[in-house]
């Protein structure tokens, strides 16, 4: 038997206890705008230089604890469709 997945919903405020996470797709890590999250992002990626092309969580002091970051890569060259 299936496990009920949790409802995901979009929050504009980072600063909210009302969720356990923080999900973030971006091209890459420079790309995201909020600096909070940008530099957790950017503290782990010093240390682990694949991650910055991958998926990986990392503890927050935001509300939420946690952010999860997953790259797509660059969509802007010719061959990039949907699929990314």
């Amino acid at each position: 038997m299936l496990a009920k997945l949790p409802e995901l919903t979009h929050s504009t405020k980072l600063d909210s206890s009302a969720y356990d996470g923080i999900l973030v797709v971006a091209p890459k890590i420079e790309d995201v705008k909020d600096e909070k999250v940008r530099k957790s992002l950017e503290s782990y990626a010093k240390i682990d230089a694949s991650a910055a092309g991958g998926c990986f969580v990392v503890p927050s002091e935001l509300p939420a604890a946690k952010i999860i970051f997953s790259s797509t890569g660059p969509l802007d060259r010719d061959y990039d469709d949907v699929r990314r």
